[in-house]
């Protein structure tokens, strides 16, 4: 138990970071709610949506989760860029249940999945980290899943830092992009990042 609150204060030393993902939580009424009612409610209606098989019923979910996105005051920009970042894999998932159960399937996962996909963006983004990892522990999620998770945020925040060094230390060294990914030059960078 003594390992959860030392990566805690570990991670908040990445605070510049943290706060930067934190930033839309303050401002949404949903701050203020209680984090486990969050936690129970949106994992509640994701299970819910994930099992509909009615297709009134799944675009009912999906403007629940529309509607749920709006009212949370969130910017739209902040969860449009959130939610094209998951876009592929939504894709993804689509096209095969397109491939072998025809279109309606393929929108009907497109809408299921969106909206637990949405639901789930207005829950990270309207609730500060640290307040959903203590709504974890207090539900009694057990510590090893909630340490997993505290240390799989306090790498990302590392990652992104790391990131941003190097997009400095690139533009200190006068780096000019490529004409495009498959220019050698851009290859090469690339390589050179993700090792």
């Amino acid at each position: 138990m003594r390992a959860v609150p030392m990566i805690v204060l570990h991670v908040r030393a990445h605070r510049p970071a943290a706060s930067h993902i934190d930033q839309h939580a303050k401002s949404s009424w949903l701050g203020k709610l209680d984090a486990r009612a969050k936690l129970i409610g949106v994992t509640v209606f994701v299970v819910s949506a994930a099992i509909l098989t009615d297709t009134a019923l799944i675009a009912a979910a999906l403007l629940i989760s529309v509607a749920f996105a709006g009212a949370s005051r969130i910017p739209a920009i902040h969860l449009a860029r959130a939610y094209g970042a998951a876009l592929p894999f939504i894709l993804i998932a689509s096209v095969s249940v397109f491939l072998f159960g025809g279109l309606e399937r393929g929108l009907e996962m497109w809408a299921r999945t969106s909206a637990c996909v949405l639901a789930l963006l207005v829950l990270a983004t309207g609730t500060e980290t640290f307040e959903l990892f203590a709504g974890l522990r207090r539900l009694r999620v057990p510590a090893v899943i909630s340490t997993l998770l505290l240390l799989t945020y306090k790498h990302i925040l590392i990652m992104a830092d790391e990131l941003s060094r190097m997009k400095i230390a690139r533009k200190a060294r006068g780096y000019a992009p490529g004409k495009s990914i498959f220019h050698m030059r851009s290859l090469s960078i690339v390589a050179t990042r993700l090792g």
